[in-house]
């Protein structure tokens, strides 16, 4: 049941805690995080650059598909931006 699993983890945390200190729990934290604000900088980075290229190009407003399809594109240069960090660590 849901209790029975918050008592297990509190247990399972508790014995942690106690082995291996309190640091343990947030081992990797630093690079998880700086990870995300890269993946989501980049991210808007990139779609603003595609949407940008493509306004420029196009002369006009940008149709609601290719609004989505310059996400989609940002969101894929980004990934292949940071899948880098998601190996190296």
């Amino acid at each position: 049941s849901f209790w029975e699993t918050n008592v297990q983890s509190a247990r399972v945390g508790a014995r942690v805690i106690r082995n291996e200190g309190f640091g343990v729990l947030m081992k990797g934290a630093g690079v998880f995080s700086s990870k995300r604000v890269f993946d989501w900088s980049s991210r808007y980075f990139f779609a603003d650059f595609v949407e940008s290229s493509w306004l420029a190009q196009k002369g006009a407003p940008l149709a609601y598909y290719e609004k989505m399809a310059s996400s989609l594109l940002g969101g894929c240069l980004s990934a292949m931006a940071t899948l880098p960090m998601d190996v190296a660590t």
